[in-house]
């Protein structure tokens, strides 16, 4: 993935080219500037290594239109923390090109950084017929969270599909997020207050379209994200329709409805449709949906689900 350049007792500056696979969404830092994450692979490893931008303008980010797309990255400083390594780029010395991913596309970069020079168009070429299918993301997706096990006051990492996205305010937004699973019951004990207030159905301050609702998943419970004022401008990123990774989600039950809400180490990177663990979740989604049992939730005992009983006895 890197080529050393140069070293000395307290860094290692590298060059690299790499295929991205993750997406995170840039965040504003306590000190005022921007935070953008992207995950990278290629063929040296299973495993993604992140590179993290610290940049004063977010229009100097680098702006990936997909997953899969490629990077080349010059002079970026290798970190270590915990036992993580990591990628830091730094805008006074550190340079970027990115190019889209797709076999047979032009090798002219689709943006850089203004130090920019050039790079390695041949490993360029290469990295495009990388399939992300291969690479770990979260772990296993058999051992991933899932909607179905959220808890009151606990924390969840989880991937899931963004159906929709919302605008609350001019720094806040709403996502609404779904992985085909159902989340669990709760029960409404005293019904008084929504009757007086409808709007404790919806905590967003104007009810969605019927025609957005009408595209929401009939099968899984589509749970409310609030991103809180730690993300801006989400309708500039490729969110909306897109299987994310969500980290650090606290779990609410508002009114009875569950929600997540996002704080200041709330992360969400957007995934490729190769990702494996995307691949699982609608692989499970599409044998619950072949599986034939209606719009029965998967908590419901099948043994009873379809009886009906009657007063009549002559009615087998």
């Amino acid at each position: 993935m890197a080529n050393e350049s140069s070293s000395d007792n307290y860094s290692v500056r590298v060059n690299l080219v790499a295929k991205v696979s993750e997406i995170g969404l840039p965040k504003k830092t306590e000190e005022n500037d921007y935070c953008l994450e992207l995950k990278l692979v290629d063929t040296s490893s299973t495993q993604a290594i992140s590179v993290k931008f610290f940049i004063e303008e977010r229009t100097d980010l680098a702006i990936v239109e997909s997953p899969g797309d490629i990077i080349c990255l010059h002079q970026v400083e290798v970190k270590v923390h915990d036992g993580y390594v990591y990628f830091l780029f730094d805008s006074r010395t550190s340079s970027f090109a990115l190019f889209r991913g797709k076999t047979g596309a032009t090798l002219k970069p689709y943006q850089t950084s203004d130090n920019f020079i050039a790079t390695d168009y041949v490993t360029v070429e290469k990295l495009r017929k990388l399939s992300l299918e291969q690479f770990d993301g979260a772990g296993a997706p058999t051992s991933l969270f899932l909607v179905q096990n959220i808890k009151v006051g606990e924390s969840f990492d989880l991937v899931c599909k963004v159906v929709h996205v919302h605008e609350i305010s001019e720094e806040e937004w709403m996502l609404f997020i779904w992985d085909g699973t159902d989340a669990p019951m709760t029960f409404q004990t005293n019904l008084d207050p929504v009757k007086e207030n409808p709007s404790l159905l919806h905590s967003e301050p104007t009810s969605l379209s019927e025609e957005t609702l009408s595209l929401f998943p009939c099968l899984g419970t589509v749970l409310r994200i609030s991103t809180g004022k730690f993300f801006e401008d989400l309708d500039c990123f490729p969110v909306e329709g897109n299987w994310v990774k969500l980290y650090n989600v606290l779990c609410e039950l508002q009114s009875d409805i569950w929600t997540g809400v996002m704080n200041s180490d709330s992360r969400i990177f957007i995934l490729s449709d190769e990702d494996r663990n995307v691949k699982y979740r609608e692989r499970v989604y599409g044998e619950r949906v072949a599986f034939n049992i209606g719009q029965i939730p998967l908590s419901t005992s099948l043994d009873s689900a379809c009886i009906t009983e009657t007063e009549y006895e002559d009615v087998a």
